[in-house]
């Protein structure tokens, strides 16, 4: 998806890229346009589908806020013992979650920016 459609159709997608930042940089823009894909729901989301120095944060956006959800890491996960296995994600008309995963090895790229919509939106 291109920046100027993403921005168009989702408007808090500039508040998202400043709340997913590591120390203070945004983590690479143009590739996280690149990797966004939407997701008609009800689907799935497997939390623990990513490498050793990847992360992952959730929002969800209402129509007015951005509210952060939960993160993952492979050392979270582990250290909590969450076993890994499909989530259904299911949101209604009107609202999104975003989910997306930065993979710091070898620079930093983005590995996944899922968008889950109501799936006649």
């Amino acid at each position: 998806m291109k920046r100027a459609e993403a921005v168009q159709r989702f408007p808090e997608v500039k508040q998202v890229l400043q709340q997913f930042h590591h120390g203070g940089t945004p983590r690479k823009p143009r590739k996280f346009y690149e990797e966004l894909r939407v997701v008609p729901c009800p689907a799935e989301f497997n939390p623990s589908a990513q490498g050793d120095f990847a992360f992952t944060k959730a929002f969800s956006w209402d129509g007015e806020r951005l509210t952060e959800g939960p993160s993952y890491s492979y050392d979270s996960m582990m250290a909590s013992g969450v076993n890994p296995y499909m989530r259904k994600v299911d949101v209604p008309a009107g609202k999104r979650m975003w989910v997306l995963t930065y993979d710091g090895q070898w620079d930093g790229h983005w590995s996944r920016v899922d968008v889950y919509v109501h799936h006649v939106s």
